[in-house]
């Protein structure tokens, strides 16, 4: 039997052990867990390396998710010495508060603090590798833009292409992932492929990268589809007790899809453009109407013109007659005729001719309408004037569209006016002493005729201005060097399309 001991007999009087008996007390040495590395892993099997001290082979290592307190074990341990482990882990839940354990042989154990390991998923890119696609040169704008998914996304580039001022000139945003540039391709002006990778960091540090290529594209040519209507021509004035003629529509010229062109002529061929070239686009004005007894004026040319292209050249509108017994005038479109006059002629595959007038009995009588794109003007007939010449529609802009549309004629006396066409002609006047309407802006329409009640006086309507429209593609346009003119632009699919609406422009690549 073991003799009992007095306490005193143990401790002395500062409570230290006393010497003599040091050697029967038993002191245990637990493992210390101090930092693992990495610190950040995925639920692949991962080998980790813990450092701590009094590490004895082979210890168990045991990784607690204190979230939901299971415990995995390590797959395998590796004892590289007191102070390190090499441990291969599975775990395959994600957290941020796994701790370590490491339990020693003789059972002693070692805990680290919490949230010591932190398992998540790495960036995983939704964009694919390879060409982002083919961007004009000297493009402002956005080029292109990267995705991938996880916490917390940002985007570096790993490579000194894509931000290199000599060499693509972009700009990445590394909360976004788009690519912007202020001059894609910098300075160059022929084809180039640039070749970079992308990076994509998580809140938690991980990586992911990816290959990806811009290539720039130079302007050399383009095709382009046009649509040219020259102004519409004035209507005309009573004479005496004759009702004013309608004016003609400006001629009509169209190579877009296999829409008309104007006087029953098919699609003409688009245009090329090349870089190097200044193309000149003129719109033709309206034509003035006719005072009374007084020649007006036929409508503005408008035409496309360029150094390596045959011009495109869409005649004005001609001009109603003015008197009785005076012709209607030749133009893109012709002129009404009056009563005892000849009807203006249109220009081949450009528009139509217009009417002639006719007498009802006694001084009444009424011109002609306007020819139009689309059809003749309506011969005028007893008591009813005639009706302006049909316009055509284009989708040229996106939208069905009629223009070049003739103006009709206008009453005299017991005669009924004529109706407005399809396609931006005027309405006739009606009653005593009334002036034509205006064929509408833009659309070449020819100017309606005036009304007369006895020897009153009236004034025939002016044309419409005329319009060229442009449709190219938007990449093609993008590398224009220059534009001047009144002008509206609009994207439609793939194509911009360019609407000039008045004077003189230009475009150049």
């Amino acid at each position: 039997m073991t003799k009992a001991r007095k306490l005193s007999d143990l401790i002395d009087a500062n409570g230290d052990v006393k010497s003599t008996h040091l050697d029967n007390v038993v002191t245990e040495t637990k493992p210390t867990v101090s930092s693992v590395s990495p610190s950040t892993i995925t639920n692949s099997a991962t080998n980790i390396t813990i450092t701590g001290t009094n590490f004895v082979a082979i210890p168990r290592v045991d990784i607690i998710n204190t979230a939901t307190g299971i415990w995995y074990s390590a797959n395998t341990v590796t004892h590289n010495s007191a102070t390190s482990l090499t441990v291969n882990v599975t775990l395959p839940v994600d957290a941020g508060t796994y701790r370590i354990r490491v339990e020693n042989p003789d059972g002693l154990a070692g805990l680290s603090s919490a949230n010591f390991l932190t398992v998540s998923d790495l960036p995983t890119w939704t964009t694919s590798a390879g060409s982002l696609g083919a961007v004009a040169g000297n493009t402002s704008g956005t080029i292109a833009t990267v995705a991938a998914s996880g916490d917390g996304i940002t985007y570096s580039e790993v490579t000194n292409v894509l931000t290199n001022a000599s060499l693509a000139n972009c700009s990445l945003n590394s909360s976004t992932g788009a690519i912007t540039s202020t001059d894609f391709d910098g300075s160059s002006t022929s084809q180039r492929t640039h070749t970079f990778t992308l990076r994509a960091t998580d809140a938690q540090g991980q990586t992911a990268d990816r290959e990806f290529s811009l290539t720039s594209s130079y302007f050399t040519s383009a095709t382009v589809s046009y649509l040219v209507i020259a102004g519409g021509g004035g209507g005309g004035g009573d004479g005496e007790t004759v009702g004013g003629a309608g004016g003609g529509a400006g001629g009509y010229r169209n190579s877009y899809a296999s829409e008309s062109s104007g006087g029953g002529a098919s699609t003409e061929t688009p245009l090329t453009f090349s870089a190097g070239i200044t193309y000149t686009i003129t719109v033709g004005a309206g034509g003035t109407g006719n005072p009374s007894r007084s020649a007006g004026s036929n409508g503005g040319n408008s035409s496309i013109s360029g150094s390596d292209i045959t011009d495109v050249v869409s005649i004005g509108g001609g001009r109603a007659a003015s008197t009785q017994g005076q012709a209607g005038q030749a133009g893109g479109s012709g002129g009404g005729g009056s009563y005892g006059g000849a009807a203006g002629a249109g220009t081949a595959n450009q528009g139509y001719a217009g009417g002639t007038g006719t007498q009802s009995g006694g001084y009444q009588s009424s011109g002609g309408a306007g020819g139009g794109a689309g059809g003749a003007g309506g011969n005028s007939t007893a008591n009813s004037a005639g009706n302006g010449g049909a316009g055509l529609t284009s989708s040229i802009t996106g939208s069905a569209i009629a223009r070049a549309g003739g103006g009709a004629a206008g009453s005299s006396g017991s005669y009924s006016q004529g109706s407005a066409s399809a396609g931006g002609g005027a309405a006739g006047a009606h009653g005593g002493n009334n002036n034509g309407q205006a064929g509408t802006a833009n659309t070449g329409g020819g100017g309606g005729g005036g009304s007369t009640s006895g020897y009153n006086q009236a004034a025939g309507g002016d044309g419409g201005s005329g319009i060229v429209i442009l449709r190219m593609p938007t990449t093609a346009f993008n590398s224009k060097t220059a534009i001047s003119g009144t002008y509206t632009t609009a994207t439609v699919g793939s194509d911009t399309v360019i609407s000039y609406t008045a004077g003189t422009g230009t475009i150049a690549f």
